[in-house]
């Protein structure tokens, strides 16, 4: 028995049975690009670096919307890799978007909901 965040879970495509959900941490997974970027579309993306913590959530979100990207995995500080150079755009988790303005980006798309397995669907 242990206590994890679902979208560890998500990422792993881990069978587990929840025994209590805790209604913590509601947050949604977002592609996001520059402020000032072109792209308009999942898409566009194709050929570009995508930095994220969730390499298997994300590389099935880009290839189902056609595009094969190079993905840069890392763990930490993923908002900041465009600034830095090392990303083109970015799949993190996104509660508020705080973060996201303070680094100037913006969300391109939602690749869904990270909440408890056991929540309800809104």
């Amino acid at each position: 028995m242990g206590i994890t965040g679902s979208d560890l879970i998500c990422e792993a495509d881990a069978e587990v049975e929840t025994r209590l959900a805790l209604g913590v941490g509601r947050c949604r997974l977002a592609l996001c690009v520059p402020e000032d970027a072109p792209v308009r579309s999942p898409a566009d993306l194709q050929g570009r670096r995508v930095a994220t913590s969730f390499p298997r959530i994300t590389e099935s979100y880009l290839r189902s919307h056609g595009a094969e990207v190079h993905l840069v995995t890392i763990s930490g500080s993923v908002e900041v890799m465009v600034a830095l150079g090392v990303a083109d755009a970015i799949v993190d988790l996104v509660e508020t978007g705080s973060t996201l303005a303070a680094n100037r980006l913006r969300i391109l798309a939602e690749i869904g909901p990270i909440r408890d397995r056991a929540d309800p669907e809104p």
